[in-house]
């Protein structure tokens, strides 16, 4: 996997880093703000003068922001993930993740700030790197579903992944290290072998991301385990009738 280094976050660069983040942050809100979900509850549009756009959810549903950190090895893109304890009952532990926490929402209007906001405190907590809000914006495409028990009760998650601009640096990754109690190890490591082991919302993100950048071969190998999680996600999707991912490859 070869590409030019041009400081972008994301490993998308065959059109430019504009093709793997929104120029509006806000329009990752408007698939959102266009249907009604029996389990996440009814989803409107407001407009408080010169306010963003927030989500009112009347539910205890949960939203999760992750950050897709990208450093450069050469010309070959590494990504900053965390590698899940072993918890009970817990079904993607021992697999690899992006860094991130979930927004719980319980009558709770969600906006862009509150998730920058969650996402860099988890990123913090769970890695040691400092990321300014700034720096992040909204990764393209429909964020993927997902689910997973909480004292016995399943809980539905939509993923909203946020790209850090600019990449990592030397001096930012020698700082990385964890003691959250969440977190077995933290590395930043080229995700291209580890896919079947990343969870599988975070899998679709990065291979989102990673894909125009891809040899035909590269693309090939990690093609059934990308659909197995692309298939899995949308499954949620459509109990939850959350827009479904359109495949890309």
């Amino acid at each position: 996997m070869t590409m030019p280094r041009i400081g972008c976050t994301s490993a998308v660069v065959s059109h430019g880093c504009e093709d793997a983040v929104r120029g509006d942050e806000l329009e990752i809100f408007s698939m959102f703000l266009t249907f009604e979900c029996p389990r996440l509850g009814p989803i409107r549009r407001r407009l408080e003068g010169n306010e963003p756009f927030l989500m009112d959810v009347e539910s205890n549903a949960d939203i999760g922001a992750v950050i897709a950190a990208c450093a450069f090895q050469g010309n070959n893109p590494r990504y900053l993930l965390v590698k899940k304890a072993h918890v009970t009952d817990y079904p993607y532990s021992g697999m690899w993740a992006l860094p991130g926490g979930m927004v719980r929402i319980q009558n709770a209007h969600v906006g862009p700030e509150l998730l920058k906001l969650r996402a860099i405190e988890r990123m913090l907590s769970e890695t040691n790197v400092v990321i300014p809000s700034d720096s992040l914006r909204f990764a393209k495409g429909v964020p993927p579903a997902t689910e997973y028990p909480v004292k016995g009760k399943l809980r539905t998650v939509i993923v909203v992944p946020f790209v850090f601009q600019p990449a990592l640096t030397d001096a930012a990754i020698a700082t990385i290290y964890s003691t959250h109690q969440s977190v077995d190890a933290v590395q930043v490591v080229n995700p291209l072998p580890l896919m079947p082991e990343i969870a599988p919302a975070n899998r679709v993100i990065l291979a989102r991301l990673i894909w125009p950048g891809l040899e035909s071969e590269e693309r090939d190998a990690i093609r059934n385990t990308v659909t197995a999680a692309l298939n899995a996600s949308n499954a949620i999707a459509r109990r939850i009738h959350f827009p479904e991912i359109q495949a890309w490859f």
